[in-house]
């Protein structure tokens, strides 16, 4: 199957938590990263249309924040993941910017 994404992806595992507009906080690890968007792994994730914000820790320490909404999701029950988490995808509405672009943009900092 041929890749739809227009933007390149990094498969990068950070600590990112993050939550809905009731601000029920959780936490997770991320997938991949992209300019546009990321995926997390967790044991929670949101419906698609969630308007999520959250953090991420780059390996630097440097704390980058944003604001998201769910572009799709992946539950997996509690009772059959035996290890499996959920994932979801994030389309950022307000983008990252300095040191996460840079991160993103620069293999050679991961």
């Amino acid at each position: 199957m041929a890749e739809k994404r227009a933007e390149t992806r990094a498969k990068v595992r950070l600590q990112i938590s993050f939550s809905d507009d009731e601000g029920s906080e959780r936490r997770g690890f991320t997938m991949n990263l992209s300019e546009v968007g990321l995926s997390v792994q967790s044991t929670h994730v949101f419906p698609p249309g969630s308007r999520v914000k959250g953090q991420l820790t780059l390996p630097s320490g440097q704390i980058v924040r944003f604001t998201g909404e769910v572009r799709w999701s992946r539950p997996v029950r509690r009772e059959l993941r035996g290890g499996i988490p959920s994932s979801m995808g994030l389309r950022f509405q307000s983008r990252p910017d300095g040191p996460y672009l840079d991160f993103v943009g620069a293999p050679s900092k991961r």
